[in-house]
């Protein structure tokens, strides 16, 4: 996803939102509709981001696992913790372990 993909994306459902054919849900307004679009989206797509991230730091720490030890690897295998709590500190600050509305 880059910034022409989301323009795509964003233009895609203002057009829709604006277009005299169709209608839209009761109560719905052209702006409200569309950012519901576009929020699902998006969430969808930086959620599996941070997926595929969450789950190479995590195979990556099942892999090192028996092999590295603490005495001599302790710095390593801490920044690997650190980059796991990253992830879900991202997710806490993106309301994705939230509910979606």
């Amino acid at each position: 996803m880059n910034q022409k993909d989301i323009e795509r994306a964003l233009a895609n459902w203002i057009r829709e939102a604006q277009s005299p054919t169709g209608r839209l849900a009761e109560g719905a307004g052209p702006a409200e509709w569309a950012a519901e679009r576009f929020v699902a989206w998006w969430r969808k797509e930086v959620e599996e981001l941070l997926d595929e991230g969450d789950g190479a730091v995590a195979r990556l720490r099942d892999g090192v696992t028996g092999v590295l030890n603490w005495e001599e690897h302790g710095e390593a295998l801490h920044e690997l913790i650190h980059v796991q709590d990253a992830f879900a500190d991202l997710r806490d600050a993106l309301g994705f372990n939230e509910t979606p509305q």
